[in-house]
């Protein structure tokens, strides 16, 4: 029996991995003076979601979808992005799978080109707390 389509794909993850996990030690290794490093999920330690929703309302406008509130867009956040903006182009998931799936892909494709173009350290304030440890 031939292999599935999944098992396609890993196929080559172990070689994948392996290479990844030399190329990561080699990384951590160049960063043992770092005394930490912070991630942040939007709104947590900058306060970004403003870039969030004006790359929305782009992403709408130039598709002909009508632009959404900010409590809309807050809403909406619960969700990934692709589901999201299907739900905001008014595509129900349960009635239109496959043009609710394809649909979010394209506009979060769009979104993503957007939402990188607007960030830089410029466009975007550190909650206060993560500003006084910038300062020290």
């Amino acid at each position: 029996m031939g292999r599935t389509l999944v098992e396609e794909e890993a196929s080559g993850w172990s070689d994948d991995l392996t290479l990844n996990n030399s190329l990561l030690k080699t990384r951590i290794g160049q960063l043992k003076h770092v005394k930490g490093i912070l991630f942040d999920v939007d709104g947590t330690l900058a306060d970004s979601w403003k870039l969030g929703f004006d790359a929305t309302q782009i992403v709408l406008e130039n598709n002909n979808i009508p632009k959404i509130t900010e409590r809309v867009y807050h809403e909406g956040t619960r969700y990934s992005t692709p589901h999201r903006l299907a739900l905001h182009a008014g595509i129900c998931p349960e009635a239109e799978p496959e043009k609710f799936k394809v649909v979010g892909e394209k506009l979060a494709e769009q979104f993503d080109a957007y939402y990188v173009g607007l960030v830089s350290i410029d466009c975007y304030r550190l909650s206060p707390t993560i500003q006084q440890l910038n300062d020290k």
